[in-house]
């Protein structure tokens, strides 16, 4: 048989989206604007969720009023859920921890609507992104230890030094009778 024969093509447009959606610190579960388009949604809308044993949550959509489904909300162009009863209902610690969805649509359908697969992926907060406990947690890098130099600090080349007057560090190179510094 032909190779080419056995060749499917795929499809692009929707391979090359990035839906997703993020559970926020507030407990709502907020859908990036790929998202919406990939979904449909609309602000006559709402969400079907369905929970996996491994984390994954799955959905469908539904009519805005629909009673076995989580309202949407809109914020500007996101759209978004209430979800902190779900997650305190699950155990699941949504503040110390980032939780994204990675959203695709899957080629099946479950009640006649199409379903969607949200794979979940765990991640630890940034600690700018943590609140802030007993004022030690301020999100900011502590440059107090010299050892540690600055995120624009750069080594001297070979056969440089550094001057430092206490302000601004200059780098330089000696001057063989030359006077142009760098």
């Amino acid at each position: 048989m032909n190779f080419g024969a056995t060749l499917t093509r795929l499809d692009a447009a929707r391979l090359q989206q990035t839906a997703r959606a993020t559970i926020q610190s507030n407990g709502r579960l907020s859908l990036s604007v790929e998202a919406g388009r990939l979904m449909d949604l609309t602000e006559n809308a709402s969400l079907i969720v369905f929970s996996a044993e491994n984390g994954d949550l799955g959905a469908t959509v539904s009519a805005k009023g629909d009673p076995q489904a989580f309202e949407l909300k809109k914020a500007g162009a996101y759209f978004y859920i209430s979800f902190k009863n779900y997650l305190q209902e699950m155990g699941i610690n949504y503040k110390t921890q980032r939780i994204l969805y990675d959203i695709t649509q899957l080629d099946e359908k479950l009640d006649g609507r199409t379903l969607f697969r949200f794979a979940r992926r765990v991640l630890p907060r940034e600690a700018s992104e943590l609140p802030l406990s007993n004022g030690t947690a301020t999100g900011e890098p502590n440059f107090d230890d010299e050892e540690t130099p600055a995120p624009c600090d750069e080594a001297p080349e070979e056969g440089q030094s550094v001057q430092n007057d206490g302000n601004d560090a200059a780098v330089s190179t000696p001057s063989n009778g030359n006077e142009n510094e760098r």
